[in-house]
């Protein structure tokens, strides 16, 4: 499989759901959770800043969009 870097990071969730439809994912992706104990219950919504800032130092981010950048395929929705 192909790394998937969130291309709808910036849509909301309506956009996000139409984009689904359009490239015939939106099946797999409301399916629920039923035998995976890794599904949080309440899963979280919106992130504390801070802790993305945090987060985001420890990552090799030149590196990761190099990656990114070389494997890049283009799928017109």
């Amino acid at each position: 499989g192909y790394p998937v870097h969130r291309p709808v990071l910036g849509f909301n969730k309506t956009e996000t759901e139409e984009t689904a439809r359009k490239i015939g994912v939106s099946e797999v992706t409301t399916r629920k959770a039923a035998s995976c104990s890794a599904a949080p219950k309440k899963p979280a919504t919106k992130a504390e800043l801070e802790k993305v800032k945090k987060a985001e130092e420890k990552l090799p981010i030149e590196r990761m969009v190099e990656e990114s950048v070389k494997t890049a395929k283009i799928i017109t929705v």
